[in-house]
């Protein structure tokens, strides 16, 4: 190897170095994790900003969007615009996570946000509201990146199930206290709640920033990358023969009926999110006031599910029973809410909510069994796509249905349901044995193999080893 490849490769084992050292656990503590706790709370600070600053903003935004002229339909396309900007710019994002590094990725994702509320802030007409919404959809990326973040550095399934659970009480904290911000801050202007989430949003970029640390287990696979390039120029290659594509694990056919089941979440939460308000408003005869203070509860039945319950239950009844169980509960909820009485309907939306987060906070964690961190962030990019894609279609069928019976919509939502359980329970059978922890070991082609320590901590007891069994 050169003393101008060592250059390249000492800066990635230098950053490795300080990042499996500060992630040695304190007195014992923290073993299952592989950075310090510190920086996973610091990534749950920017999806709690992300989530907050968005639902400050949506709660202005049909004012502002009105106060410019919008229509209804133009308010509907202004939402709209944020999920397809979404699906559009994911693969970027996905790039850049899993290509040059998690902690990257995440910084440019909330700045984008933080831009996108100021653009829509300093908007002075309507196509600039677009434009800002666009902006904040791009940002989108925060979610799969988070996720495979938090996969990356924890290193039991116990441990990873446990953090997205505590992942998954954060749009219900954050649609408790983000609308009353909106409307307090609403009385100054409809554009100042805009202004209020872009200032959290670079709050959050400097503050957790400082605390975020690049996953070990990422850094090992770009130090074998680089190790490997370094090397074939060494034997006498050229500067693109070098430029070798570790090949990703291929997505399992699990992991596509998983993403499949996201599209089918996605749809489901984004339609009863409205239909619910629409019902009580429309059957119960509701007053707006009273229909939200109604469901309100829904916030803190989300808290208390991501921070204490579900914690309890996943290890208890294993994380695919646990999504099985959620699935068929929301399922029969709908049913109930289809046929059931005006009086008993709430009851039901609270039934459904509580069983559609043991869904939502089991999937990502049966899902990270079926990537590494070769493809982790594209794997998640595709659940977020799905999600959004069933986040468009959602308001468009259940407003149409709608206009036939009210109730109809929650009989699309009940079937939609019953199909998440019906391709949960698939995988289970496909993937009947116990999942075990991911350990990073990357094959480097060629006569070399690149492997992490047993506890993937240590990054000292690296080795480059022959392989046989790698073609050439």
């Amino acid at each position: 190897m050169s003393a101008q490849d060592s250059n390249k490769v000492k800066p990635l084992l230098a950053q490795s170095q300080r990042s499996t050292t500060s992630s040695e656990p304190d007195n014992g503590e923290n073993n299952d994790l592989d950075v310090p706790k510190t920086s996973l709370m610091a990534v749950l600070a920017i999806q709690t900003v992300d989530f907050v600053s968005g639902s400050i903003a949506y709660s202005m935004l049909p004012f502002l969007a009105q106060y410019y002229g919008a229509s209804k339909a133009d308010v509907g396309y202004l939402f709209s615009t944020y999920n397809i900007a979404a699906v559009v710019f994911m693969p970027l994002f996905v790039r850049i996570a899993d290509w040059v590094g998690r902690v990257p990725a995440l910084v440019l994702s909330v700045m984008l946000c933080a831009i996108g509320q100021f653009v829509n802030f300093l908007a002075p007409d309507l196509g600039w509201l677009f434009l800002g919404q666009a902006l904040a959809g791009m940002s989108n990326g925060i979610q799969a990146v988070s996720n495979s973040y938090l996969c990356d550095v924890t290193l039991s399934s116990e441990a990873r199930a446990t953090w997205f659970s505590y992942q998954s009480s954060i749009p219900g904290f954050a649609v408790a206290i983000g609308p009353p911000l909106g409307g307090f801050f609403g009385g100054i202007s409809y554009s100042f709640p805009f202004l209020v989430g872009g200032i959290l949003c670079l709050l959050v970029l400097f503050v957790a920033g400082y605390y975020l640390l690049e996953p070990p287990a990422f850094l090992r696979f770009q130090l074998a990358r680089s190790l490997r390039a370094s090397l074939r120029i060494g034997e006498g290659g050229n500067e693109e023969e070098s430029k070798v594509r570790f090949a990703p694990k291929n997505t399992s056919f699990v992991a596509w009926l998983l993403l499949l089941n996201g599209f089918f979440g996605g749809f489901v939460q984004t339609g009863m999110a409205l239909m619910q308000t629409l019902f009580l408003v429309n059957q119960l005869k509701f007053e707006p006031l009273q229909a939200g203070c109604a469901l309100s509860p829904v916030a803190f039945i989300t808290v208390f599910m991501g921070l204490w319950l579900i914690p309890y239950v996943q290890p208890r009844f294993g994380l695919y029973n646990t999504i099985v169980l959620g699935a068929l509960c929301s399922a029969v909820a709908q049913g109930c809410i289809l046929t059931g009485s005006d009086h008993s309907a709430l009851f039901f939306i609270y039934l459904w909510n509580a069983s559609n987060n043991l869904v939502r906070a089991s999937g990502p964690s049966i899902l990270s069994t079926h990537c590494d961190p070769t493809n982790r962030a594209t794997v998640f990019s595709y659940l977020s796509i799905g999600e959004n894609i069933g986040r468009v279609l959602a308001p468009i069928i259940s407003g149409h249905l709608s206009m036939v019976d009210i109730r109809l919509p929650f009989l699309c939502f009940g079937v939609g349901n019953f199909l998440c359980f019906i391709l949960v329970s698939i995988c289970k059978i496909r993937d009947s044995e116990r999942m075990q922890v991911w350990v990073s070991e990357f094959s480097l082609t060629s006569d070399l193999r690149f492997t992490g320590a047993t506890t993937s901590r240590r990054l000292s007891t690296l080795s480059v080893v022959p392989h046989e069994h790698c073609e050439p």
